[in-house]
Order: structure tokens, then sequence, then C-alpha cells
């Protein structure tokens, strides 16, 4: 199948298309996130959670107004002692140019409140605290590409307080919330977009959605309990979604028949959340094979209705309103493929990767390398902790 190519229609509150894109290849609302173009450059010298030539030091201290590009001479993890949190504007984080394995943090939570910020290839991978990554402040333009987040205990990736502004989480990694909460993230924002990504081994949320609107396009889910939460508030809510050439797999031994699910009415008795859902397939039958297909709105739980319908109030029931166009969302074309296409794409390309030629080297490390291997094999794998994936430095891996 060739791939669909969708241009987005604009919305006012969105950024003027005219403006130049963060990189070659960014896509969705954070698009347009500036980054730090025109401003200092920052060596990251060493593994230090703290003090000059840190990561740490490189994202908080001295950053001028015009911005700052954060480059890598060493690759491996830094520890995060507590947060390390972006409160500056106009940050470029290229995790592309650590050599080796590249760049990580762990230990704790990594905090996005700036605005116009680009992080690319890579590793959030918590195992320690509460969240991997969270967003808020009202944050405005934001892109994660190539990147993840991991061993999250509370959730991998949320956002919290005031709800950020223009994200895009692209050919990214969302997995191993940590059990028994283990959940992929909480997503309370205004527009975003999640494309091209892997959510995987997360009991839940996958995301816990309460979006103005959310770009839900070309995304692998593998191995959930609990799917695609559509809201679950009785909030007199608009939230919206578009769903549009994802794939949903359900290995043997944990299959479930619906990947979006707790609709709910708001107290005024009409349904807080509107869905377009198109193209999308599910593996559910537990065979081991990847056979899915398009089952349409089967895999949504609960009642649907007309988009602006309004149904006679029943306590407690699950509603949702249908779209029967892609709703209208950000200014940056996007090019959508079938589900198959997707999935080849995702597994193949998704999340950092090695950028050094070595044919001896795979082209991922060892977490994301074993995450996605159980994808391929259709391998449940939830863990506890870190130390549960096996891997040495304590189930992270080593970054060389």
């Amino acid at each position: 199948m060739k791939p669909i190519h969708l241009v987005a229609l604009p919305l006012l509150t969105t950024i003027a298309a005219a403006q130049i894109v963060a990189f070659p290849g960014a896509q969705g609302y954070g698009a347009y996130a500036k980054g730090g173009r025109g401003g200092d450059v920052y060596h990251v010298t060493n593994l230090n959670a703290s003090g000059a030539g840190s990561f740490a030091y490189g994202v908080t201290t001295g950053v001028p107004a015009a911005g700052r590009t954060i480059v890598f001479d060493v690759s491996g993890y830094a520890h995060i002692s507590g947060t390390v949190r972006i409160t500056n504007n106009k940050i470029t984080i290229a995790g592309q140019t650590a050599p080796g394995d590249g760049f990580g943090l762990k230990d704790g939570t990594f905090l996005v409140s700036g605005d116009d910020i680009i992080i690319r290839h890579m590793r959030f991978r918590d195992g320690n605290s509460a969240d991997a990554v969270n967003l808020d402040s009202n944050s405005a333009n934001t892109i994660f590409d190539h990147s993840e987040a991991m061993f999250g205990n509370d959730e991998n990736m949320s956002t919290f307080g005031s709800p950020p502004e223009n994200l895009t989480f692209q050919w990214s990694l969302n997995a191993w919330g940590m059990e028994s909460h283990s959940c992929g993230g909480l997503w309370d924002m205004n527009h975003a977009t999640s494309a091209y990504s892997l959510w995987a081994h997360n009991h839940t949320r996958n995301p816990k959605a309460r979006p103005g609107l959310l770009e839900w396009i070309n995304n692998v889910t593998f191995d959930w309990d609990i799917g695609f939460i559509m809201g679950d508030s009785q909030s007199n809510a608009n939230w919206k979604a578009n769903a549009i050439g994802c794939y949903f797999i359900g290995p043997p031994g944990n299959t479930h028949s619906k990947a979006f699910t707790s609709p709910t009415i708001g107290t005024n008795g009409r349904p807080n959340f509107t869905l377009h859902l198109s193209n999308c397939w599910s593996d559910i039958d537990g065979d081991g094979v990847l056979n899915g297909f398009d089952r349409g709105y089967g895999i949504v739980e609960g009642t649907s209705y007309a988009d602006g319908q309004l149904p006679a109030p029943v306590a407690g029931d699950s509603r949702y309103y249908v779209s029967a166009s892609p709703l209208p969302g950000s200014t940056a074309p996007m090019t959508i493929d079938p589900p198959l296409l997707a999935y080849k794409k995702v597994l193949s390309n998704a999340g950092p990767l090695r950028l050094d030629y070595d044919p001896a080297k795979p082209l991922r490390d060892e977490v994301a390398n074993l995450l996605v291997t159980n994808v391929e094999l259709q391998r449940r794998y939830h863990v506890s902790s870190a130390a549960g994936t096996g891997l040495p430095n304590g189930g992270f891996g080593n970054l060389n």
C-alpha cells in the first residue's frame, strides 16, 4: 500500500506554517520549536550529576536569551540527583552528537518548564523516583525526537500543573513503567502529537489523555493491560483525539479486545471525549503471529454517538462522540503510513540510535534492543524494577 499523505487543517491557535521547522523531519504540534539556533554551544564533557561540564549545568546555568545548543563529548549515563529542570527557553539537546551508544539520564526526573525546546536521541530512564519525564508551567513548543522515557515509578512521561502547549513525541519509545503501577503517561495537555512511536510493556495509561486535541498517528502499542484512556473523568470537557494508522498488539497471555477505554460522560450527562479513528489495526488473538486487521470502532469501549448529538443522560454510562473526518490538527504536514508499514518503520527506526558507523555494534543500545526484540517476538515482559530486564548495570545496560 502506498503512504497516505495528510495535510492537517490550520487552527487559529497554532503557529504560522511559514515558520521554520525545528529540523528536517519534525512534524506535529511541536514541529516549530526554535531550539538553540542562534545561541551559544555548550559541551557536556563528563557524567557528573552537577558542576561544570555536566549535562545539568548546561541546561540550567548561564543560558543566554538567544538560546543554547547542548552537544556531547562523552557517552554514558549521568545520574540525576532528584530532578533536572529546564526553565530557560530556546534549548536544543543534541543527543545525536554523543559518541558510541549515546547519552542518557537515570535515577531521577527530567522536567521541561521552558519554551522552544528540541530534544533528540536522548534516554530518560528513571528507575528511582516518580516520573522519567514531566512537562509543566505552560511550556510551549517542545519536540522529542528519537528519544525515550522508561522505568517510571509513577508515569514514564506526563504533564501536570499548567498544561503544555504544542508538544511532539515522535520516533520515540515509552516503555517499561514499573509494576505494579506501570503507566505510560498522564497527557493532560492542550495540543500534542505522538507519532511513529512505540508504547510497550506499560500496565495502563497508554496514555491517559485529556487533550484539547491529541494527534495519535502511526504509533505501535504493545503488551498493555489498560490502553488509551479517553479522559476517565466526569468533567464537562471537550477532549479530542485523531487516531490514525496505528497498530495495537497483544502478546500471548496478555490480550485485550479494547485498545481505547474509559470514556465517561460529564456531570451534564454529555460525552466529553470526541474520537476520530481510522485505519487502525489490532492483533489481539494471542497466537504470537503478526496478523492484525482493522476492527474499526470495535476496539473502543463504550457507546458512540455522532459528534454533537445530545444523548439522554444515563448515570455512569460510557459514551463518546465519533468524528467521521479527522479533526483539524497541527499546521505541520504529516505523512501517514498504513499500519503494517508504520509497524515496520517504528521497529526499525524509533528511539535513540547509534549514528556513528560501527558494523560490530547494533543500531540501538542493550535496553532498547531488548525492547524491540520483545515486540518482534510478541513476548510479554512487564518489570517491577529496571533490574527486571536482566541486563547489566542494574538493568540499565551500558552506554559505551
